[in-house]
């Protein structure tokens, strides 16, 4: 975990592994400020390692490298999964992370188990409680990966998107922007200036 998006999918999928029978304990650990032999630490006795991270520029944020190289060969055959949020509407954005992560787990000895990868991650933050719209769709995905991290198994690549059309998530992205421009004394004409020429 690391950014906001993270921490809300890592809780959420803490609460809906807490709903499955046999779960045993849920640990969240925050990537920030963390050393590898700290993130270990955190797994030692664990049943399964899952990440929650953000996409950074179609692969991992640089500390996340430096963490997950720490554990490579120290739990052979232990389950791996992530969800990969990014702020593209498109959720096929995260493939060439998920083929690092796959390759990673190769490497590192972790059996491989399943990615959840989101696109519009860039609302999550903002949106209501999810399992409600437009993040309905989000947390049944969460459901089904809750699912297999508790047995263990693992399960296709899913990809998923929010519950609301690609041209309104446009719109209040470009909202957003429009709002912090203003709020930072650029006229909206400044906007829309060709700086060509």
């Amino acid at each position: 975990m690391g950014d906001g998006a993270s921490r809300r999918i890592g809780l959420a999928l803490k609460a809906e592994i807490g709903k499955l029978p046999g779960a045993g304990e849920v640990t969240i650990v925050d990537s920030g400020g963390l050393a590898p032999e700290g993130l270990v630490g955190a797994l030692r006795g664990s049943r399964a390692f899952v990440l929650a991270m953000p996409l950074y520029v179609d692969g991992l944020p640089s500390h996340l490298i430096d963490l997950l190289e720490g554990v490579g060969g120290n739990f052979p055959g232990l389950p791996f999964y992530a969800v990969i949020n990014c702020g593209f509407w498109e959720s096929d954005k995260n493939l060439t992370c998920v083929e690092t992560l796959r390759n990673f787990c190769l490497e590192s000895g972790l059996r491989w188990g399943q990615a959840l990868a989101w696109g519009g991650g860039g609302m999550i933050p903002m949106a209501p409680p999810l399992g409600r719209w437009p993040l309905r769709g989000f947390l049944r995905e969460l459901g089904i990966l809750a699912g297999n991290v508790v047995g263990g198994a693992s399960g296709p690549e899913r990809f998923a998107v929010p519950d609301l059309p690609r041209f309104l998530y446009k719109v209040g992205a470009n909202l957003n922007w429009y709002r912090l421009a203003m709020k930072n004394g650029v006229r909206f004409g400044d906007l829309r200036r060709r700086l060509d020429g």
